[in-house]
């Protein structure tokens, strides 16, 4: 079970703007409630309600549009994170994987922990995020530390 929520409602936002993130927010969310959600069970193991959160953010701030999808689900797998690059030849220490380089990581395309996709979450973000020719310009990033709350950040200048 997931619960969303909005925040933002009176932020407008340009048509272009939104056709650009679109698809990005989408993914993000379904692999939120793929990756990030923990099932009930374990929720309640970890004191938290069984039902998760995400919540979806839109700001004015310094003249920019903020985005944020954050989840309450149990954060990025440092340990995961980093099996996963070795296994695909990247060189990373086990043991020293910051949080900065495993935003890196999990923002690659193609790159993930799930051994198959699931319908819900297919495909990597950074496969579905635009690249060169948009004309919106966008600067993201993240927070997440295991067993906290993970969310994305994305100005829109």
């Amino acid at each position: 079970m997931v619960r969303l929520t909005t925040e933002g409602d009176a932020v407008e936002i340009d048509i272009t703007v939104v056709e650009h993130l679109k698809d990005v927010l989408t993914h993000l969310v379904r692999n939120a409630i793929d990756h990030g959600i923990e099932p009930p069970s374990r929720r309640q193991e970890a004191r938290k309600e069984p039902c998760g959160t995400i919540a979806l953010r839109a700001r004015h701030e310094a003249g920019a549009i903020v985005i944020e999808v954050e989840d309450d689900g149990a954060g990025l797998d440092l340990g995961r994170i980093a099996e996963r690059a070795r296994a695909l030849g990247r060189p990373v220490r086990l043991k020293t994987l910051s949080v900065a380089e495993a935003r890196s990581l999990i923002c690659e395309p193609g790159f993930s922990t799930m051994g198959t996709a699931t319908d819900l979450s297919a495909a990597a973000w950074g496969s579905t995020s635009s690249g060169s020719g948009s004309s919106t310009s966008a600067a993201r990033s993240m927070s997440a530390r295991r067993g906290e709350r993970h969310c994305l950040h994305d100005r829109c200048l």
